[in-house]
């Protein structure tokens, strides 16, 4: 489906919010001007020159050559990004299409270099959990983007499912595993699949339950686009423990094959064995820099093992 005609809106016209609503997606054409695309590209640029060498390492991920995969919350380390995040332009789209009020979540930014791979279907809710789920993703195409390039695809109506089963794919784009929604689903769902060309400028965007994916790019240039996640002002995300928690459980949910989210049962408690641990504790590290003990892995439960990364991440400035 491939380039498949899509109706693209422009700021301001009825029925953004009615068919984000329904369909789970809506397309904006014109966003940005071409003017403003080339401040913004210039600014990416500066960024990566000037503030990216002087911020956490968290702040950006790369593929194992080295190239840059992505850089993230640009707003917290650049007031011009904080500006351009919370001026009129995605503001007002963002007010036009939803009931509530928005604010800044993230803002990230995604070269995808020539021969980046594939990213499978997934969820944003899956990685970032907002209570209530009132949290919409902007994505913003920096050049033309089509399938030759590593276009977004999305499954209509998929945001009315609520979350949906992920499980353990290989995805060479990030390195190595990538937690994508089960292919039998996406099976059932594949009638309502969409991906159309987008032009500079233009956006797509989409609910945090709406599934979607991104192809490899294979046109000989890097493909960038900006991200931004707007929550609703009165929803909460959690805590670092919390979050943390909500990982660790994830990733002992994921390496134990279990049909639900743990909380109380240790990995021992739960059946694991000395592979599975191993797994879970090498997810830990690669996410966070640190882990706990094999030990530690095998007999706390998801909350106690969160409270161990914190304070170890805690503890690494003085490590270092």
């Amino acid at each position: 489906m491939a380039g498949t005609m899509e109706r693209f809106f422009t700021p301001g016209e009825t029925g953004i919010a009615e068919t984000l609503k329904r369909e789970g997606v809506v397309f904006v054409d014109r966003l940005l001007d071409e003017e403003r695309m080339r401040e913004l590209r210039a600014a990416l640029e500066r960024y990566e020159r000037d503030v990216l060498p002087t911020v956490p390492p968290a702040s950006n991920e790369r593929f194992a050559d080295g190239t840059l995969r992505c850089m993230r919350d640009l707003h917290e380390y650049e007031p011009w990004f904080a500006e351009l995040a919370n001026g009129p332009v995605f503001m007002d789209l963002v007010r036009s299409a939803v009931p509530w009020e928005p604010q800044v979540f993230y803002l990230e930014t995604f070269p995808k270099p020539d021969g980046a791979a594939a990213l499978p279907a997934h969820q944003e809710l899956y990685t970032s959990p907002v209570d209530p789920p009132d949290f919409i993703h902007m994505w913003i195409a920096l050049t033309d983007v089509t399938a030759a390039n590593g276009g977004l695809a999305f499954y209509r109506r998929s945001h009315r499912l609520g979350l949906a089963p992920h499980s353990s794919q290989v995805a060479e784009s990030v390195g190595g595993r990538f937690y994508g929604v089960e292919p039998e689903i996406l099976e059932r769902l594949a009638r309502f699949r969409v991906e159309p060309d987008y032009p500079a400028g233009s956006a797509a965007l989409f609910d945090c339950r709406t599934i979607h994916l991104s192809g490899p790019n294979t046109s000989g240039r890097p493909r960038p686009v900006l991200v931004i996640g707007f929550r609703g002002t009165h929803t909460s995300v959690l805590s670092e423990t919390e979050l943390v928690t909500s990982v660790v459980a994830r990733y002992l949910r994921e390496e134990l094959r279990l049909d639900r989210q743990p909380v109380d049962e240790s990995h021992d408690q739960l059946g694991g064995d000395a592979a599975s641990a191993e797994r879970v504790r090498r997810r830990i590290l690669e996410e966070y820099d640190v882990a706990p003990t094999t030990a530690e892995i095998g007999s706390l439960p998801p909350a106690g093992l969160a409270t161990r990364v914190v304070a170890l991440l805690d503890r690494r400035p003085q490590l270092r």
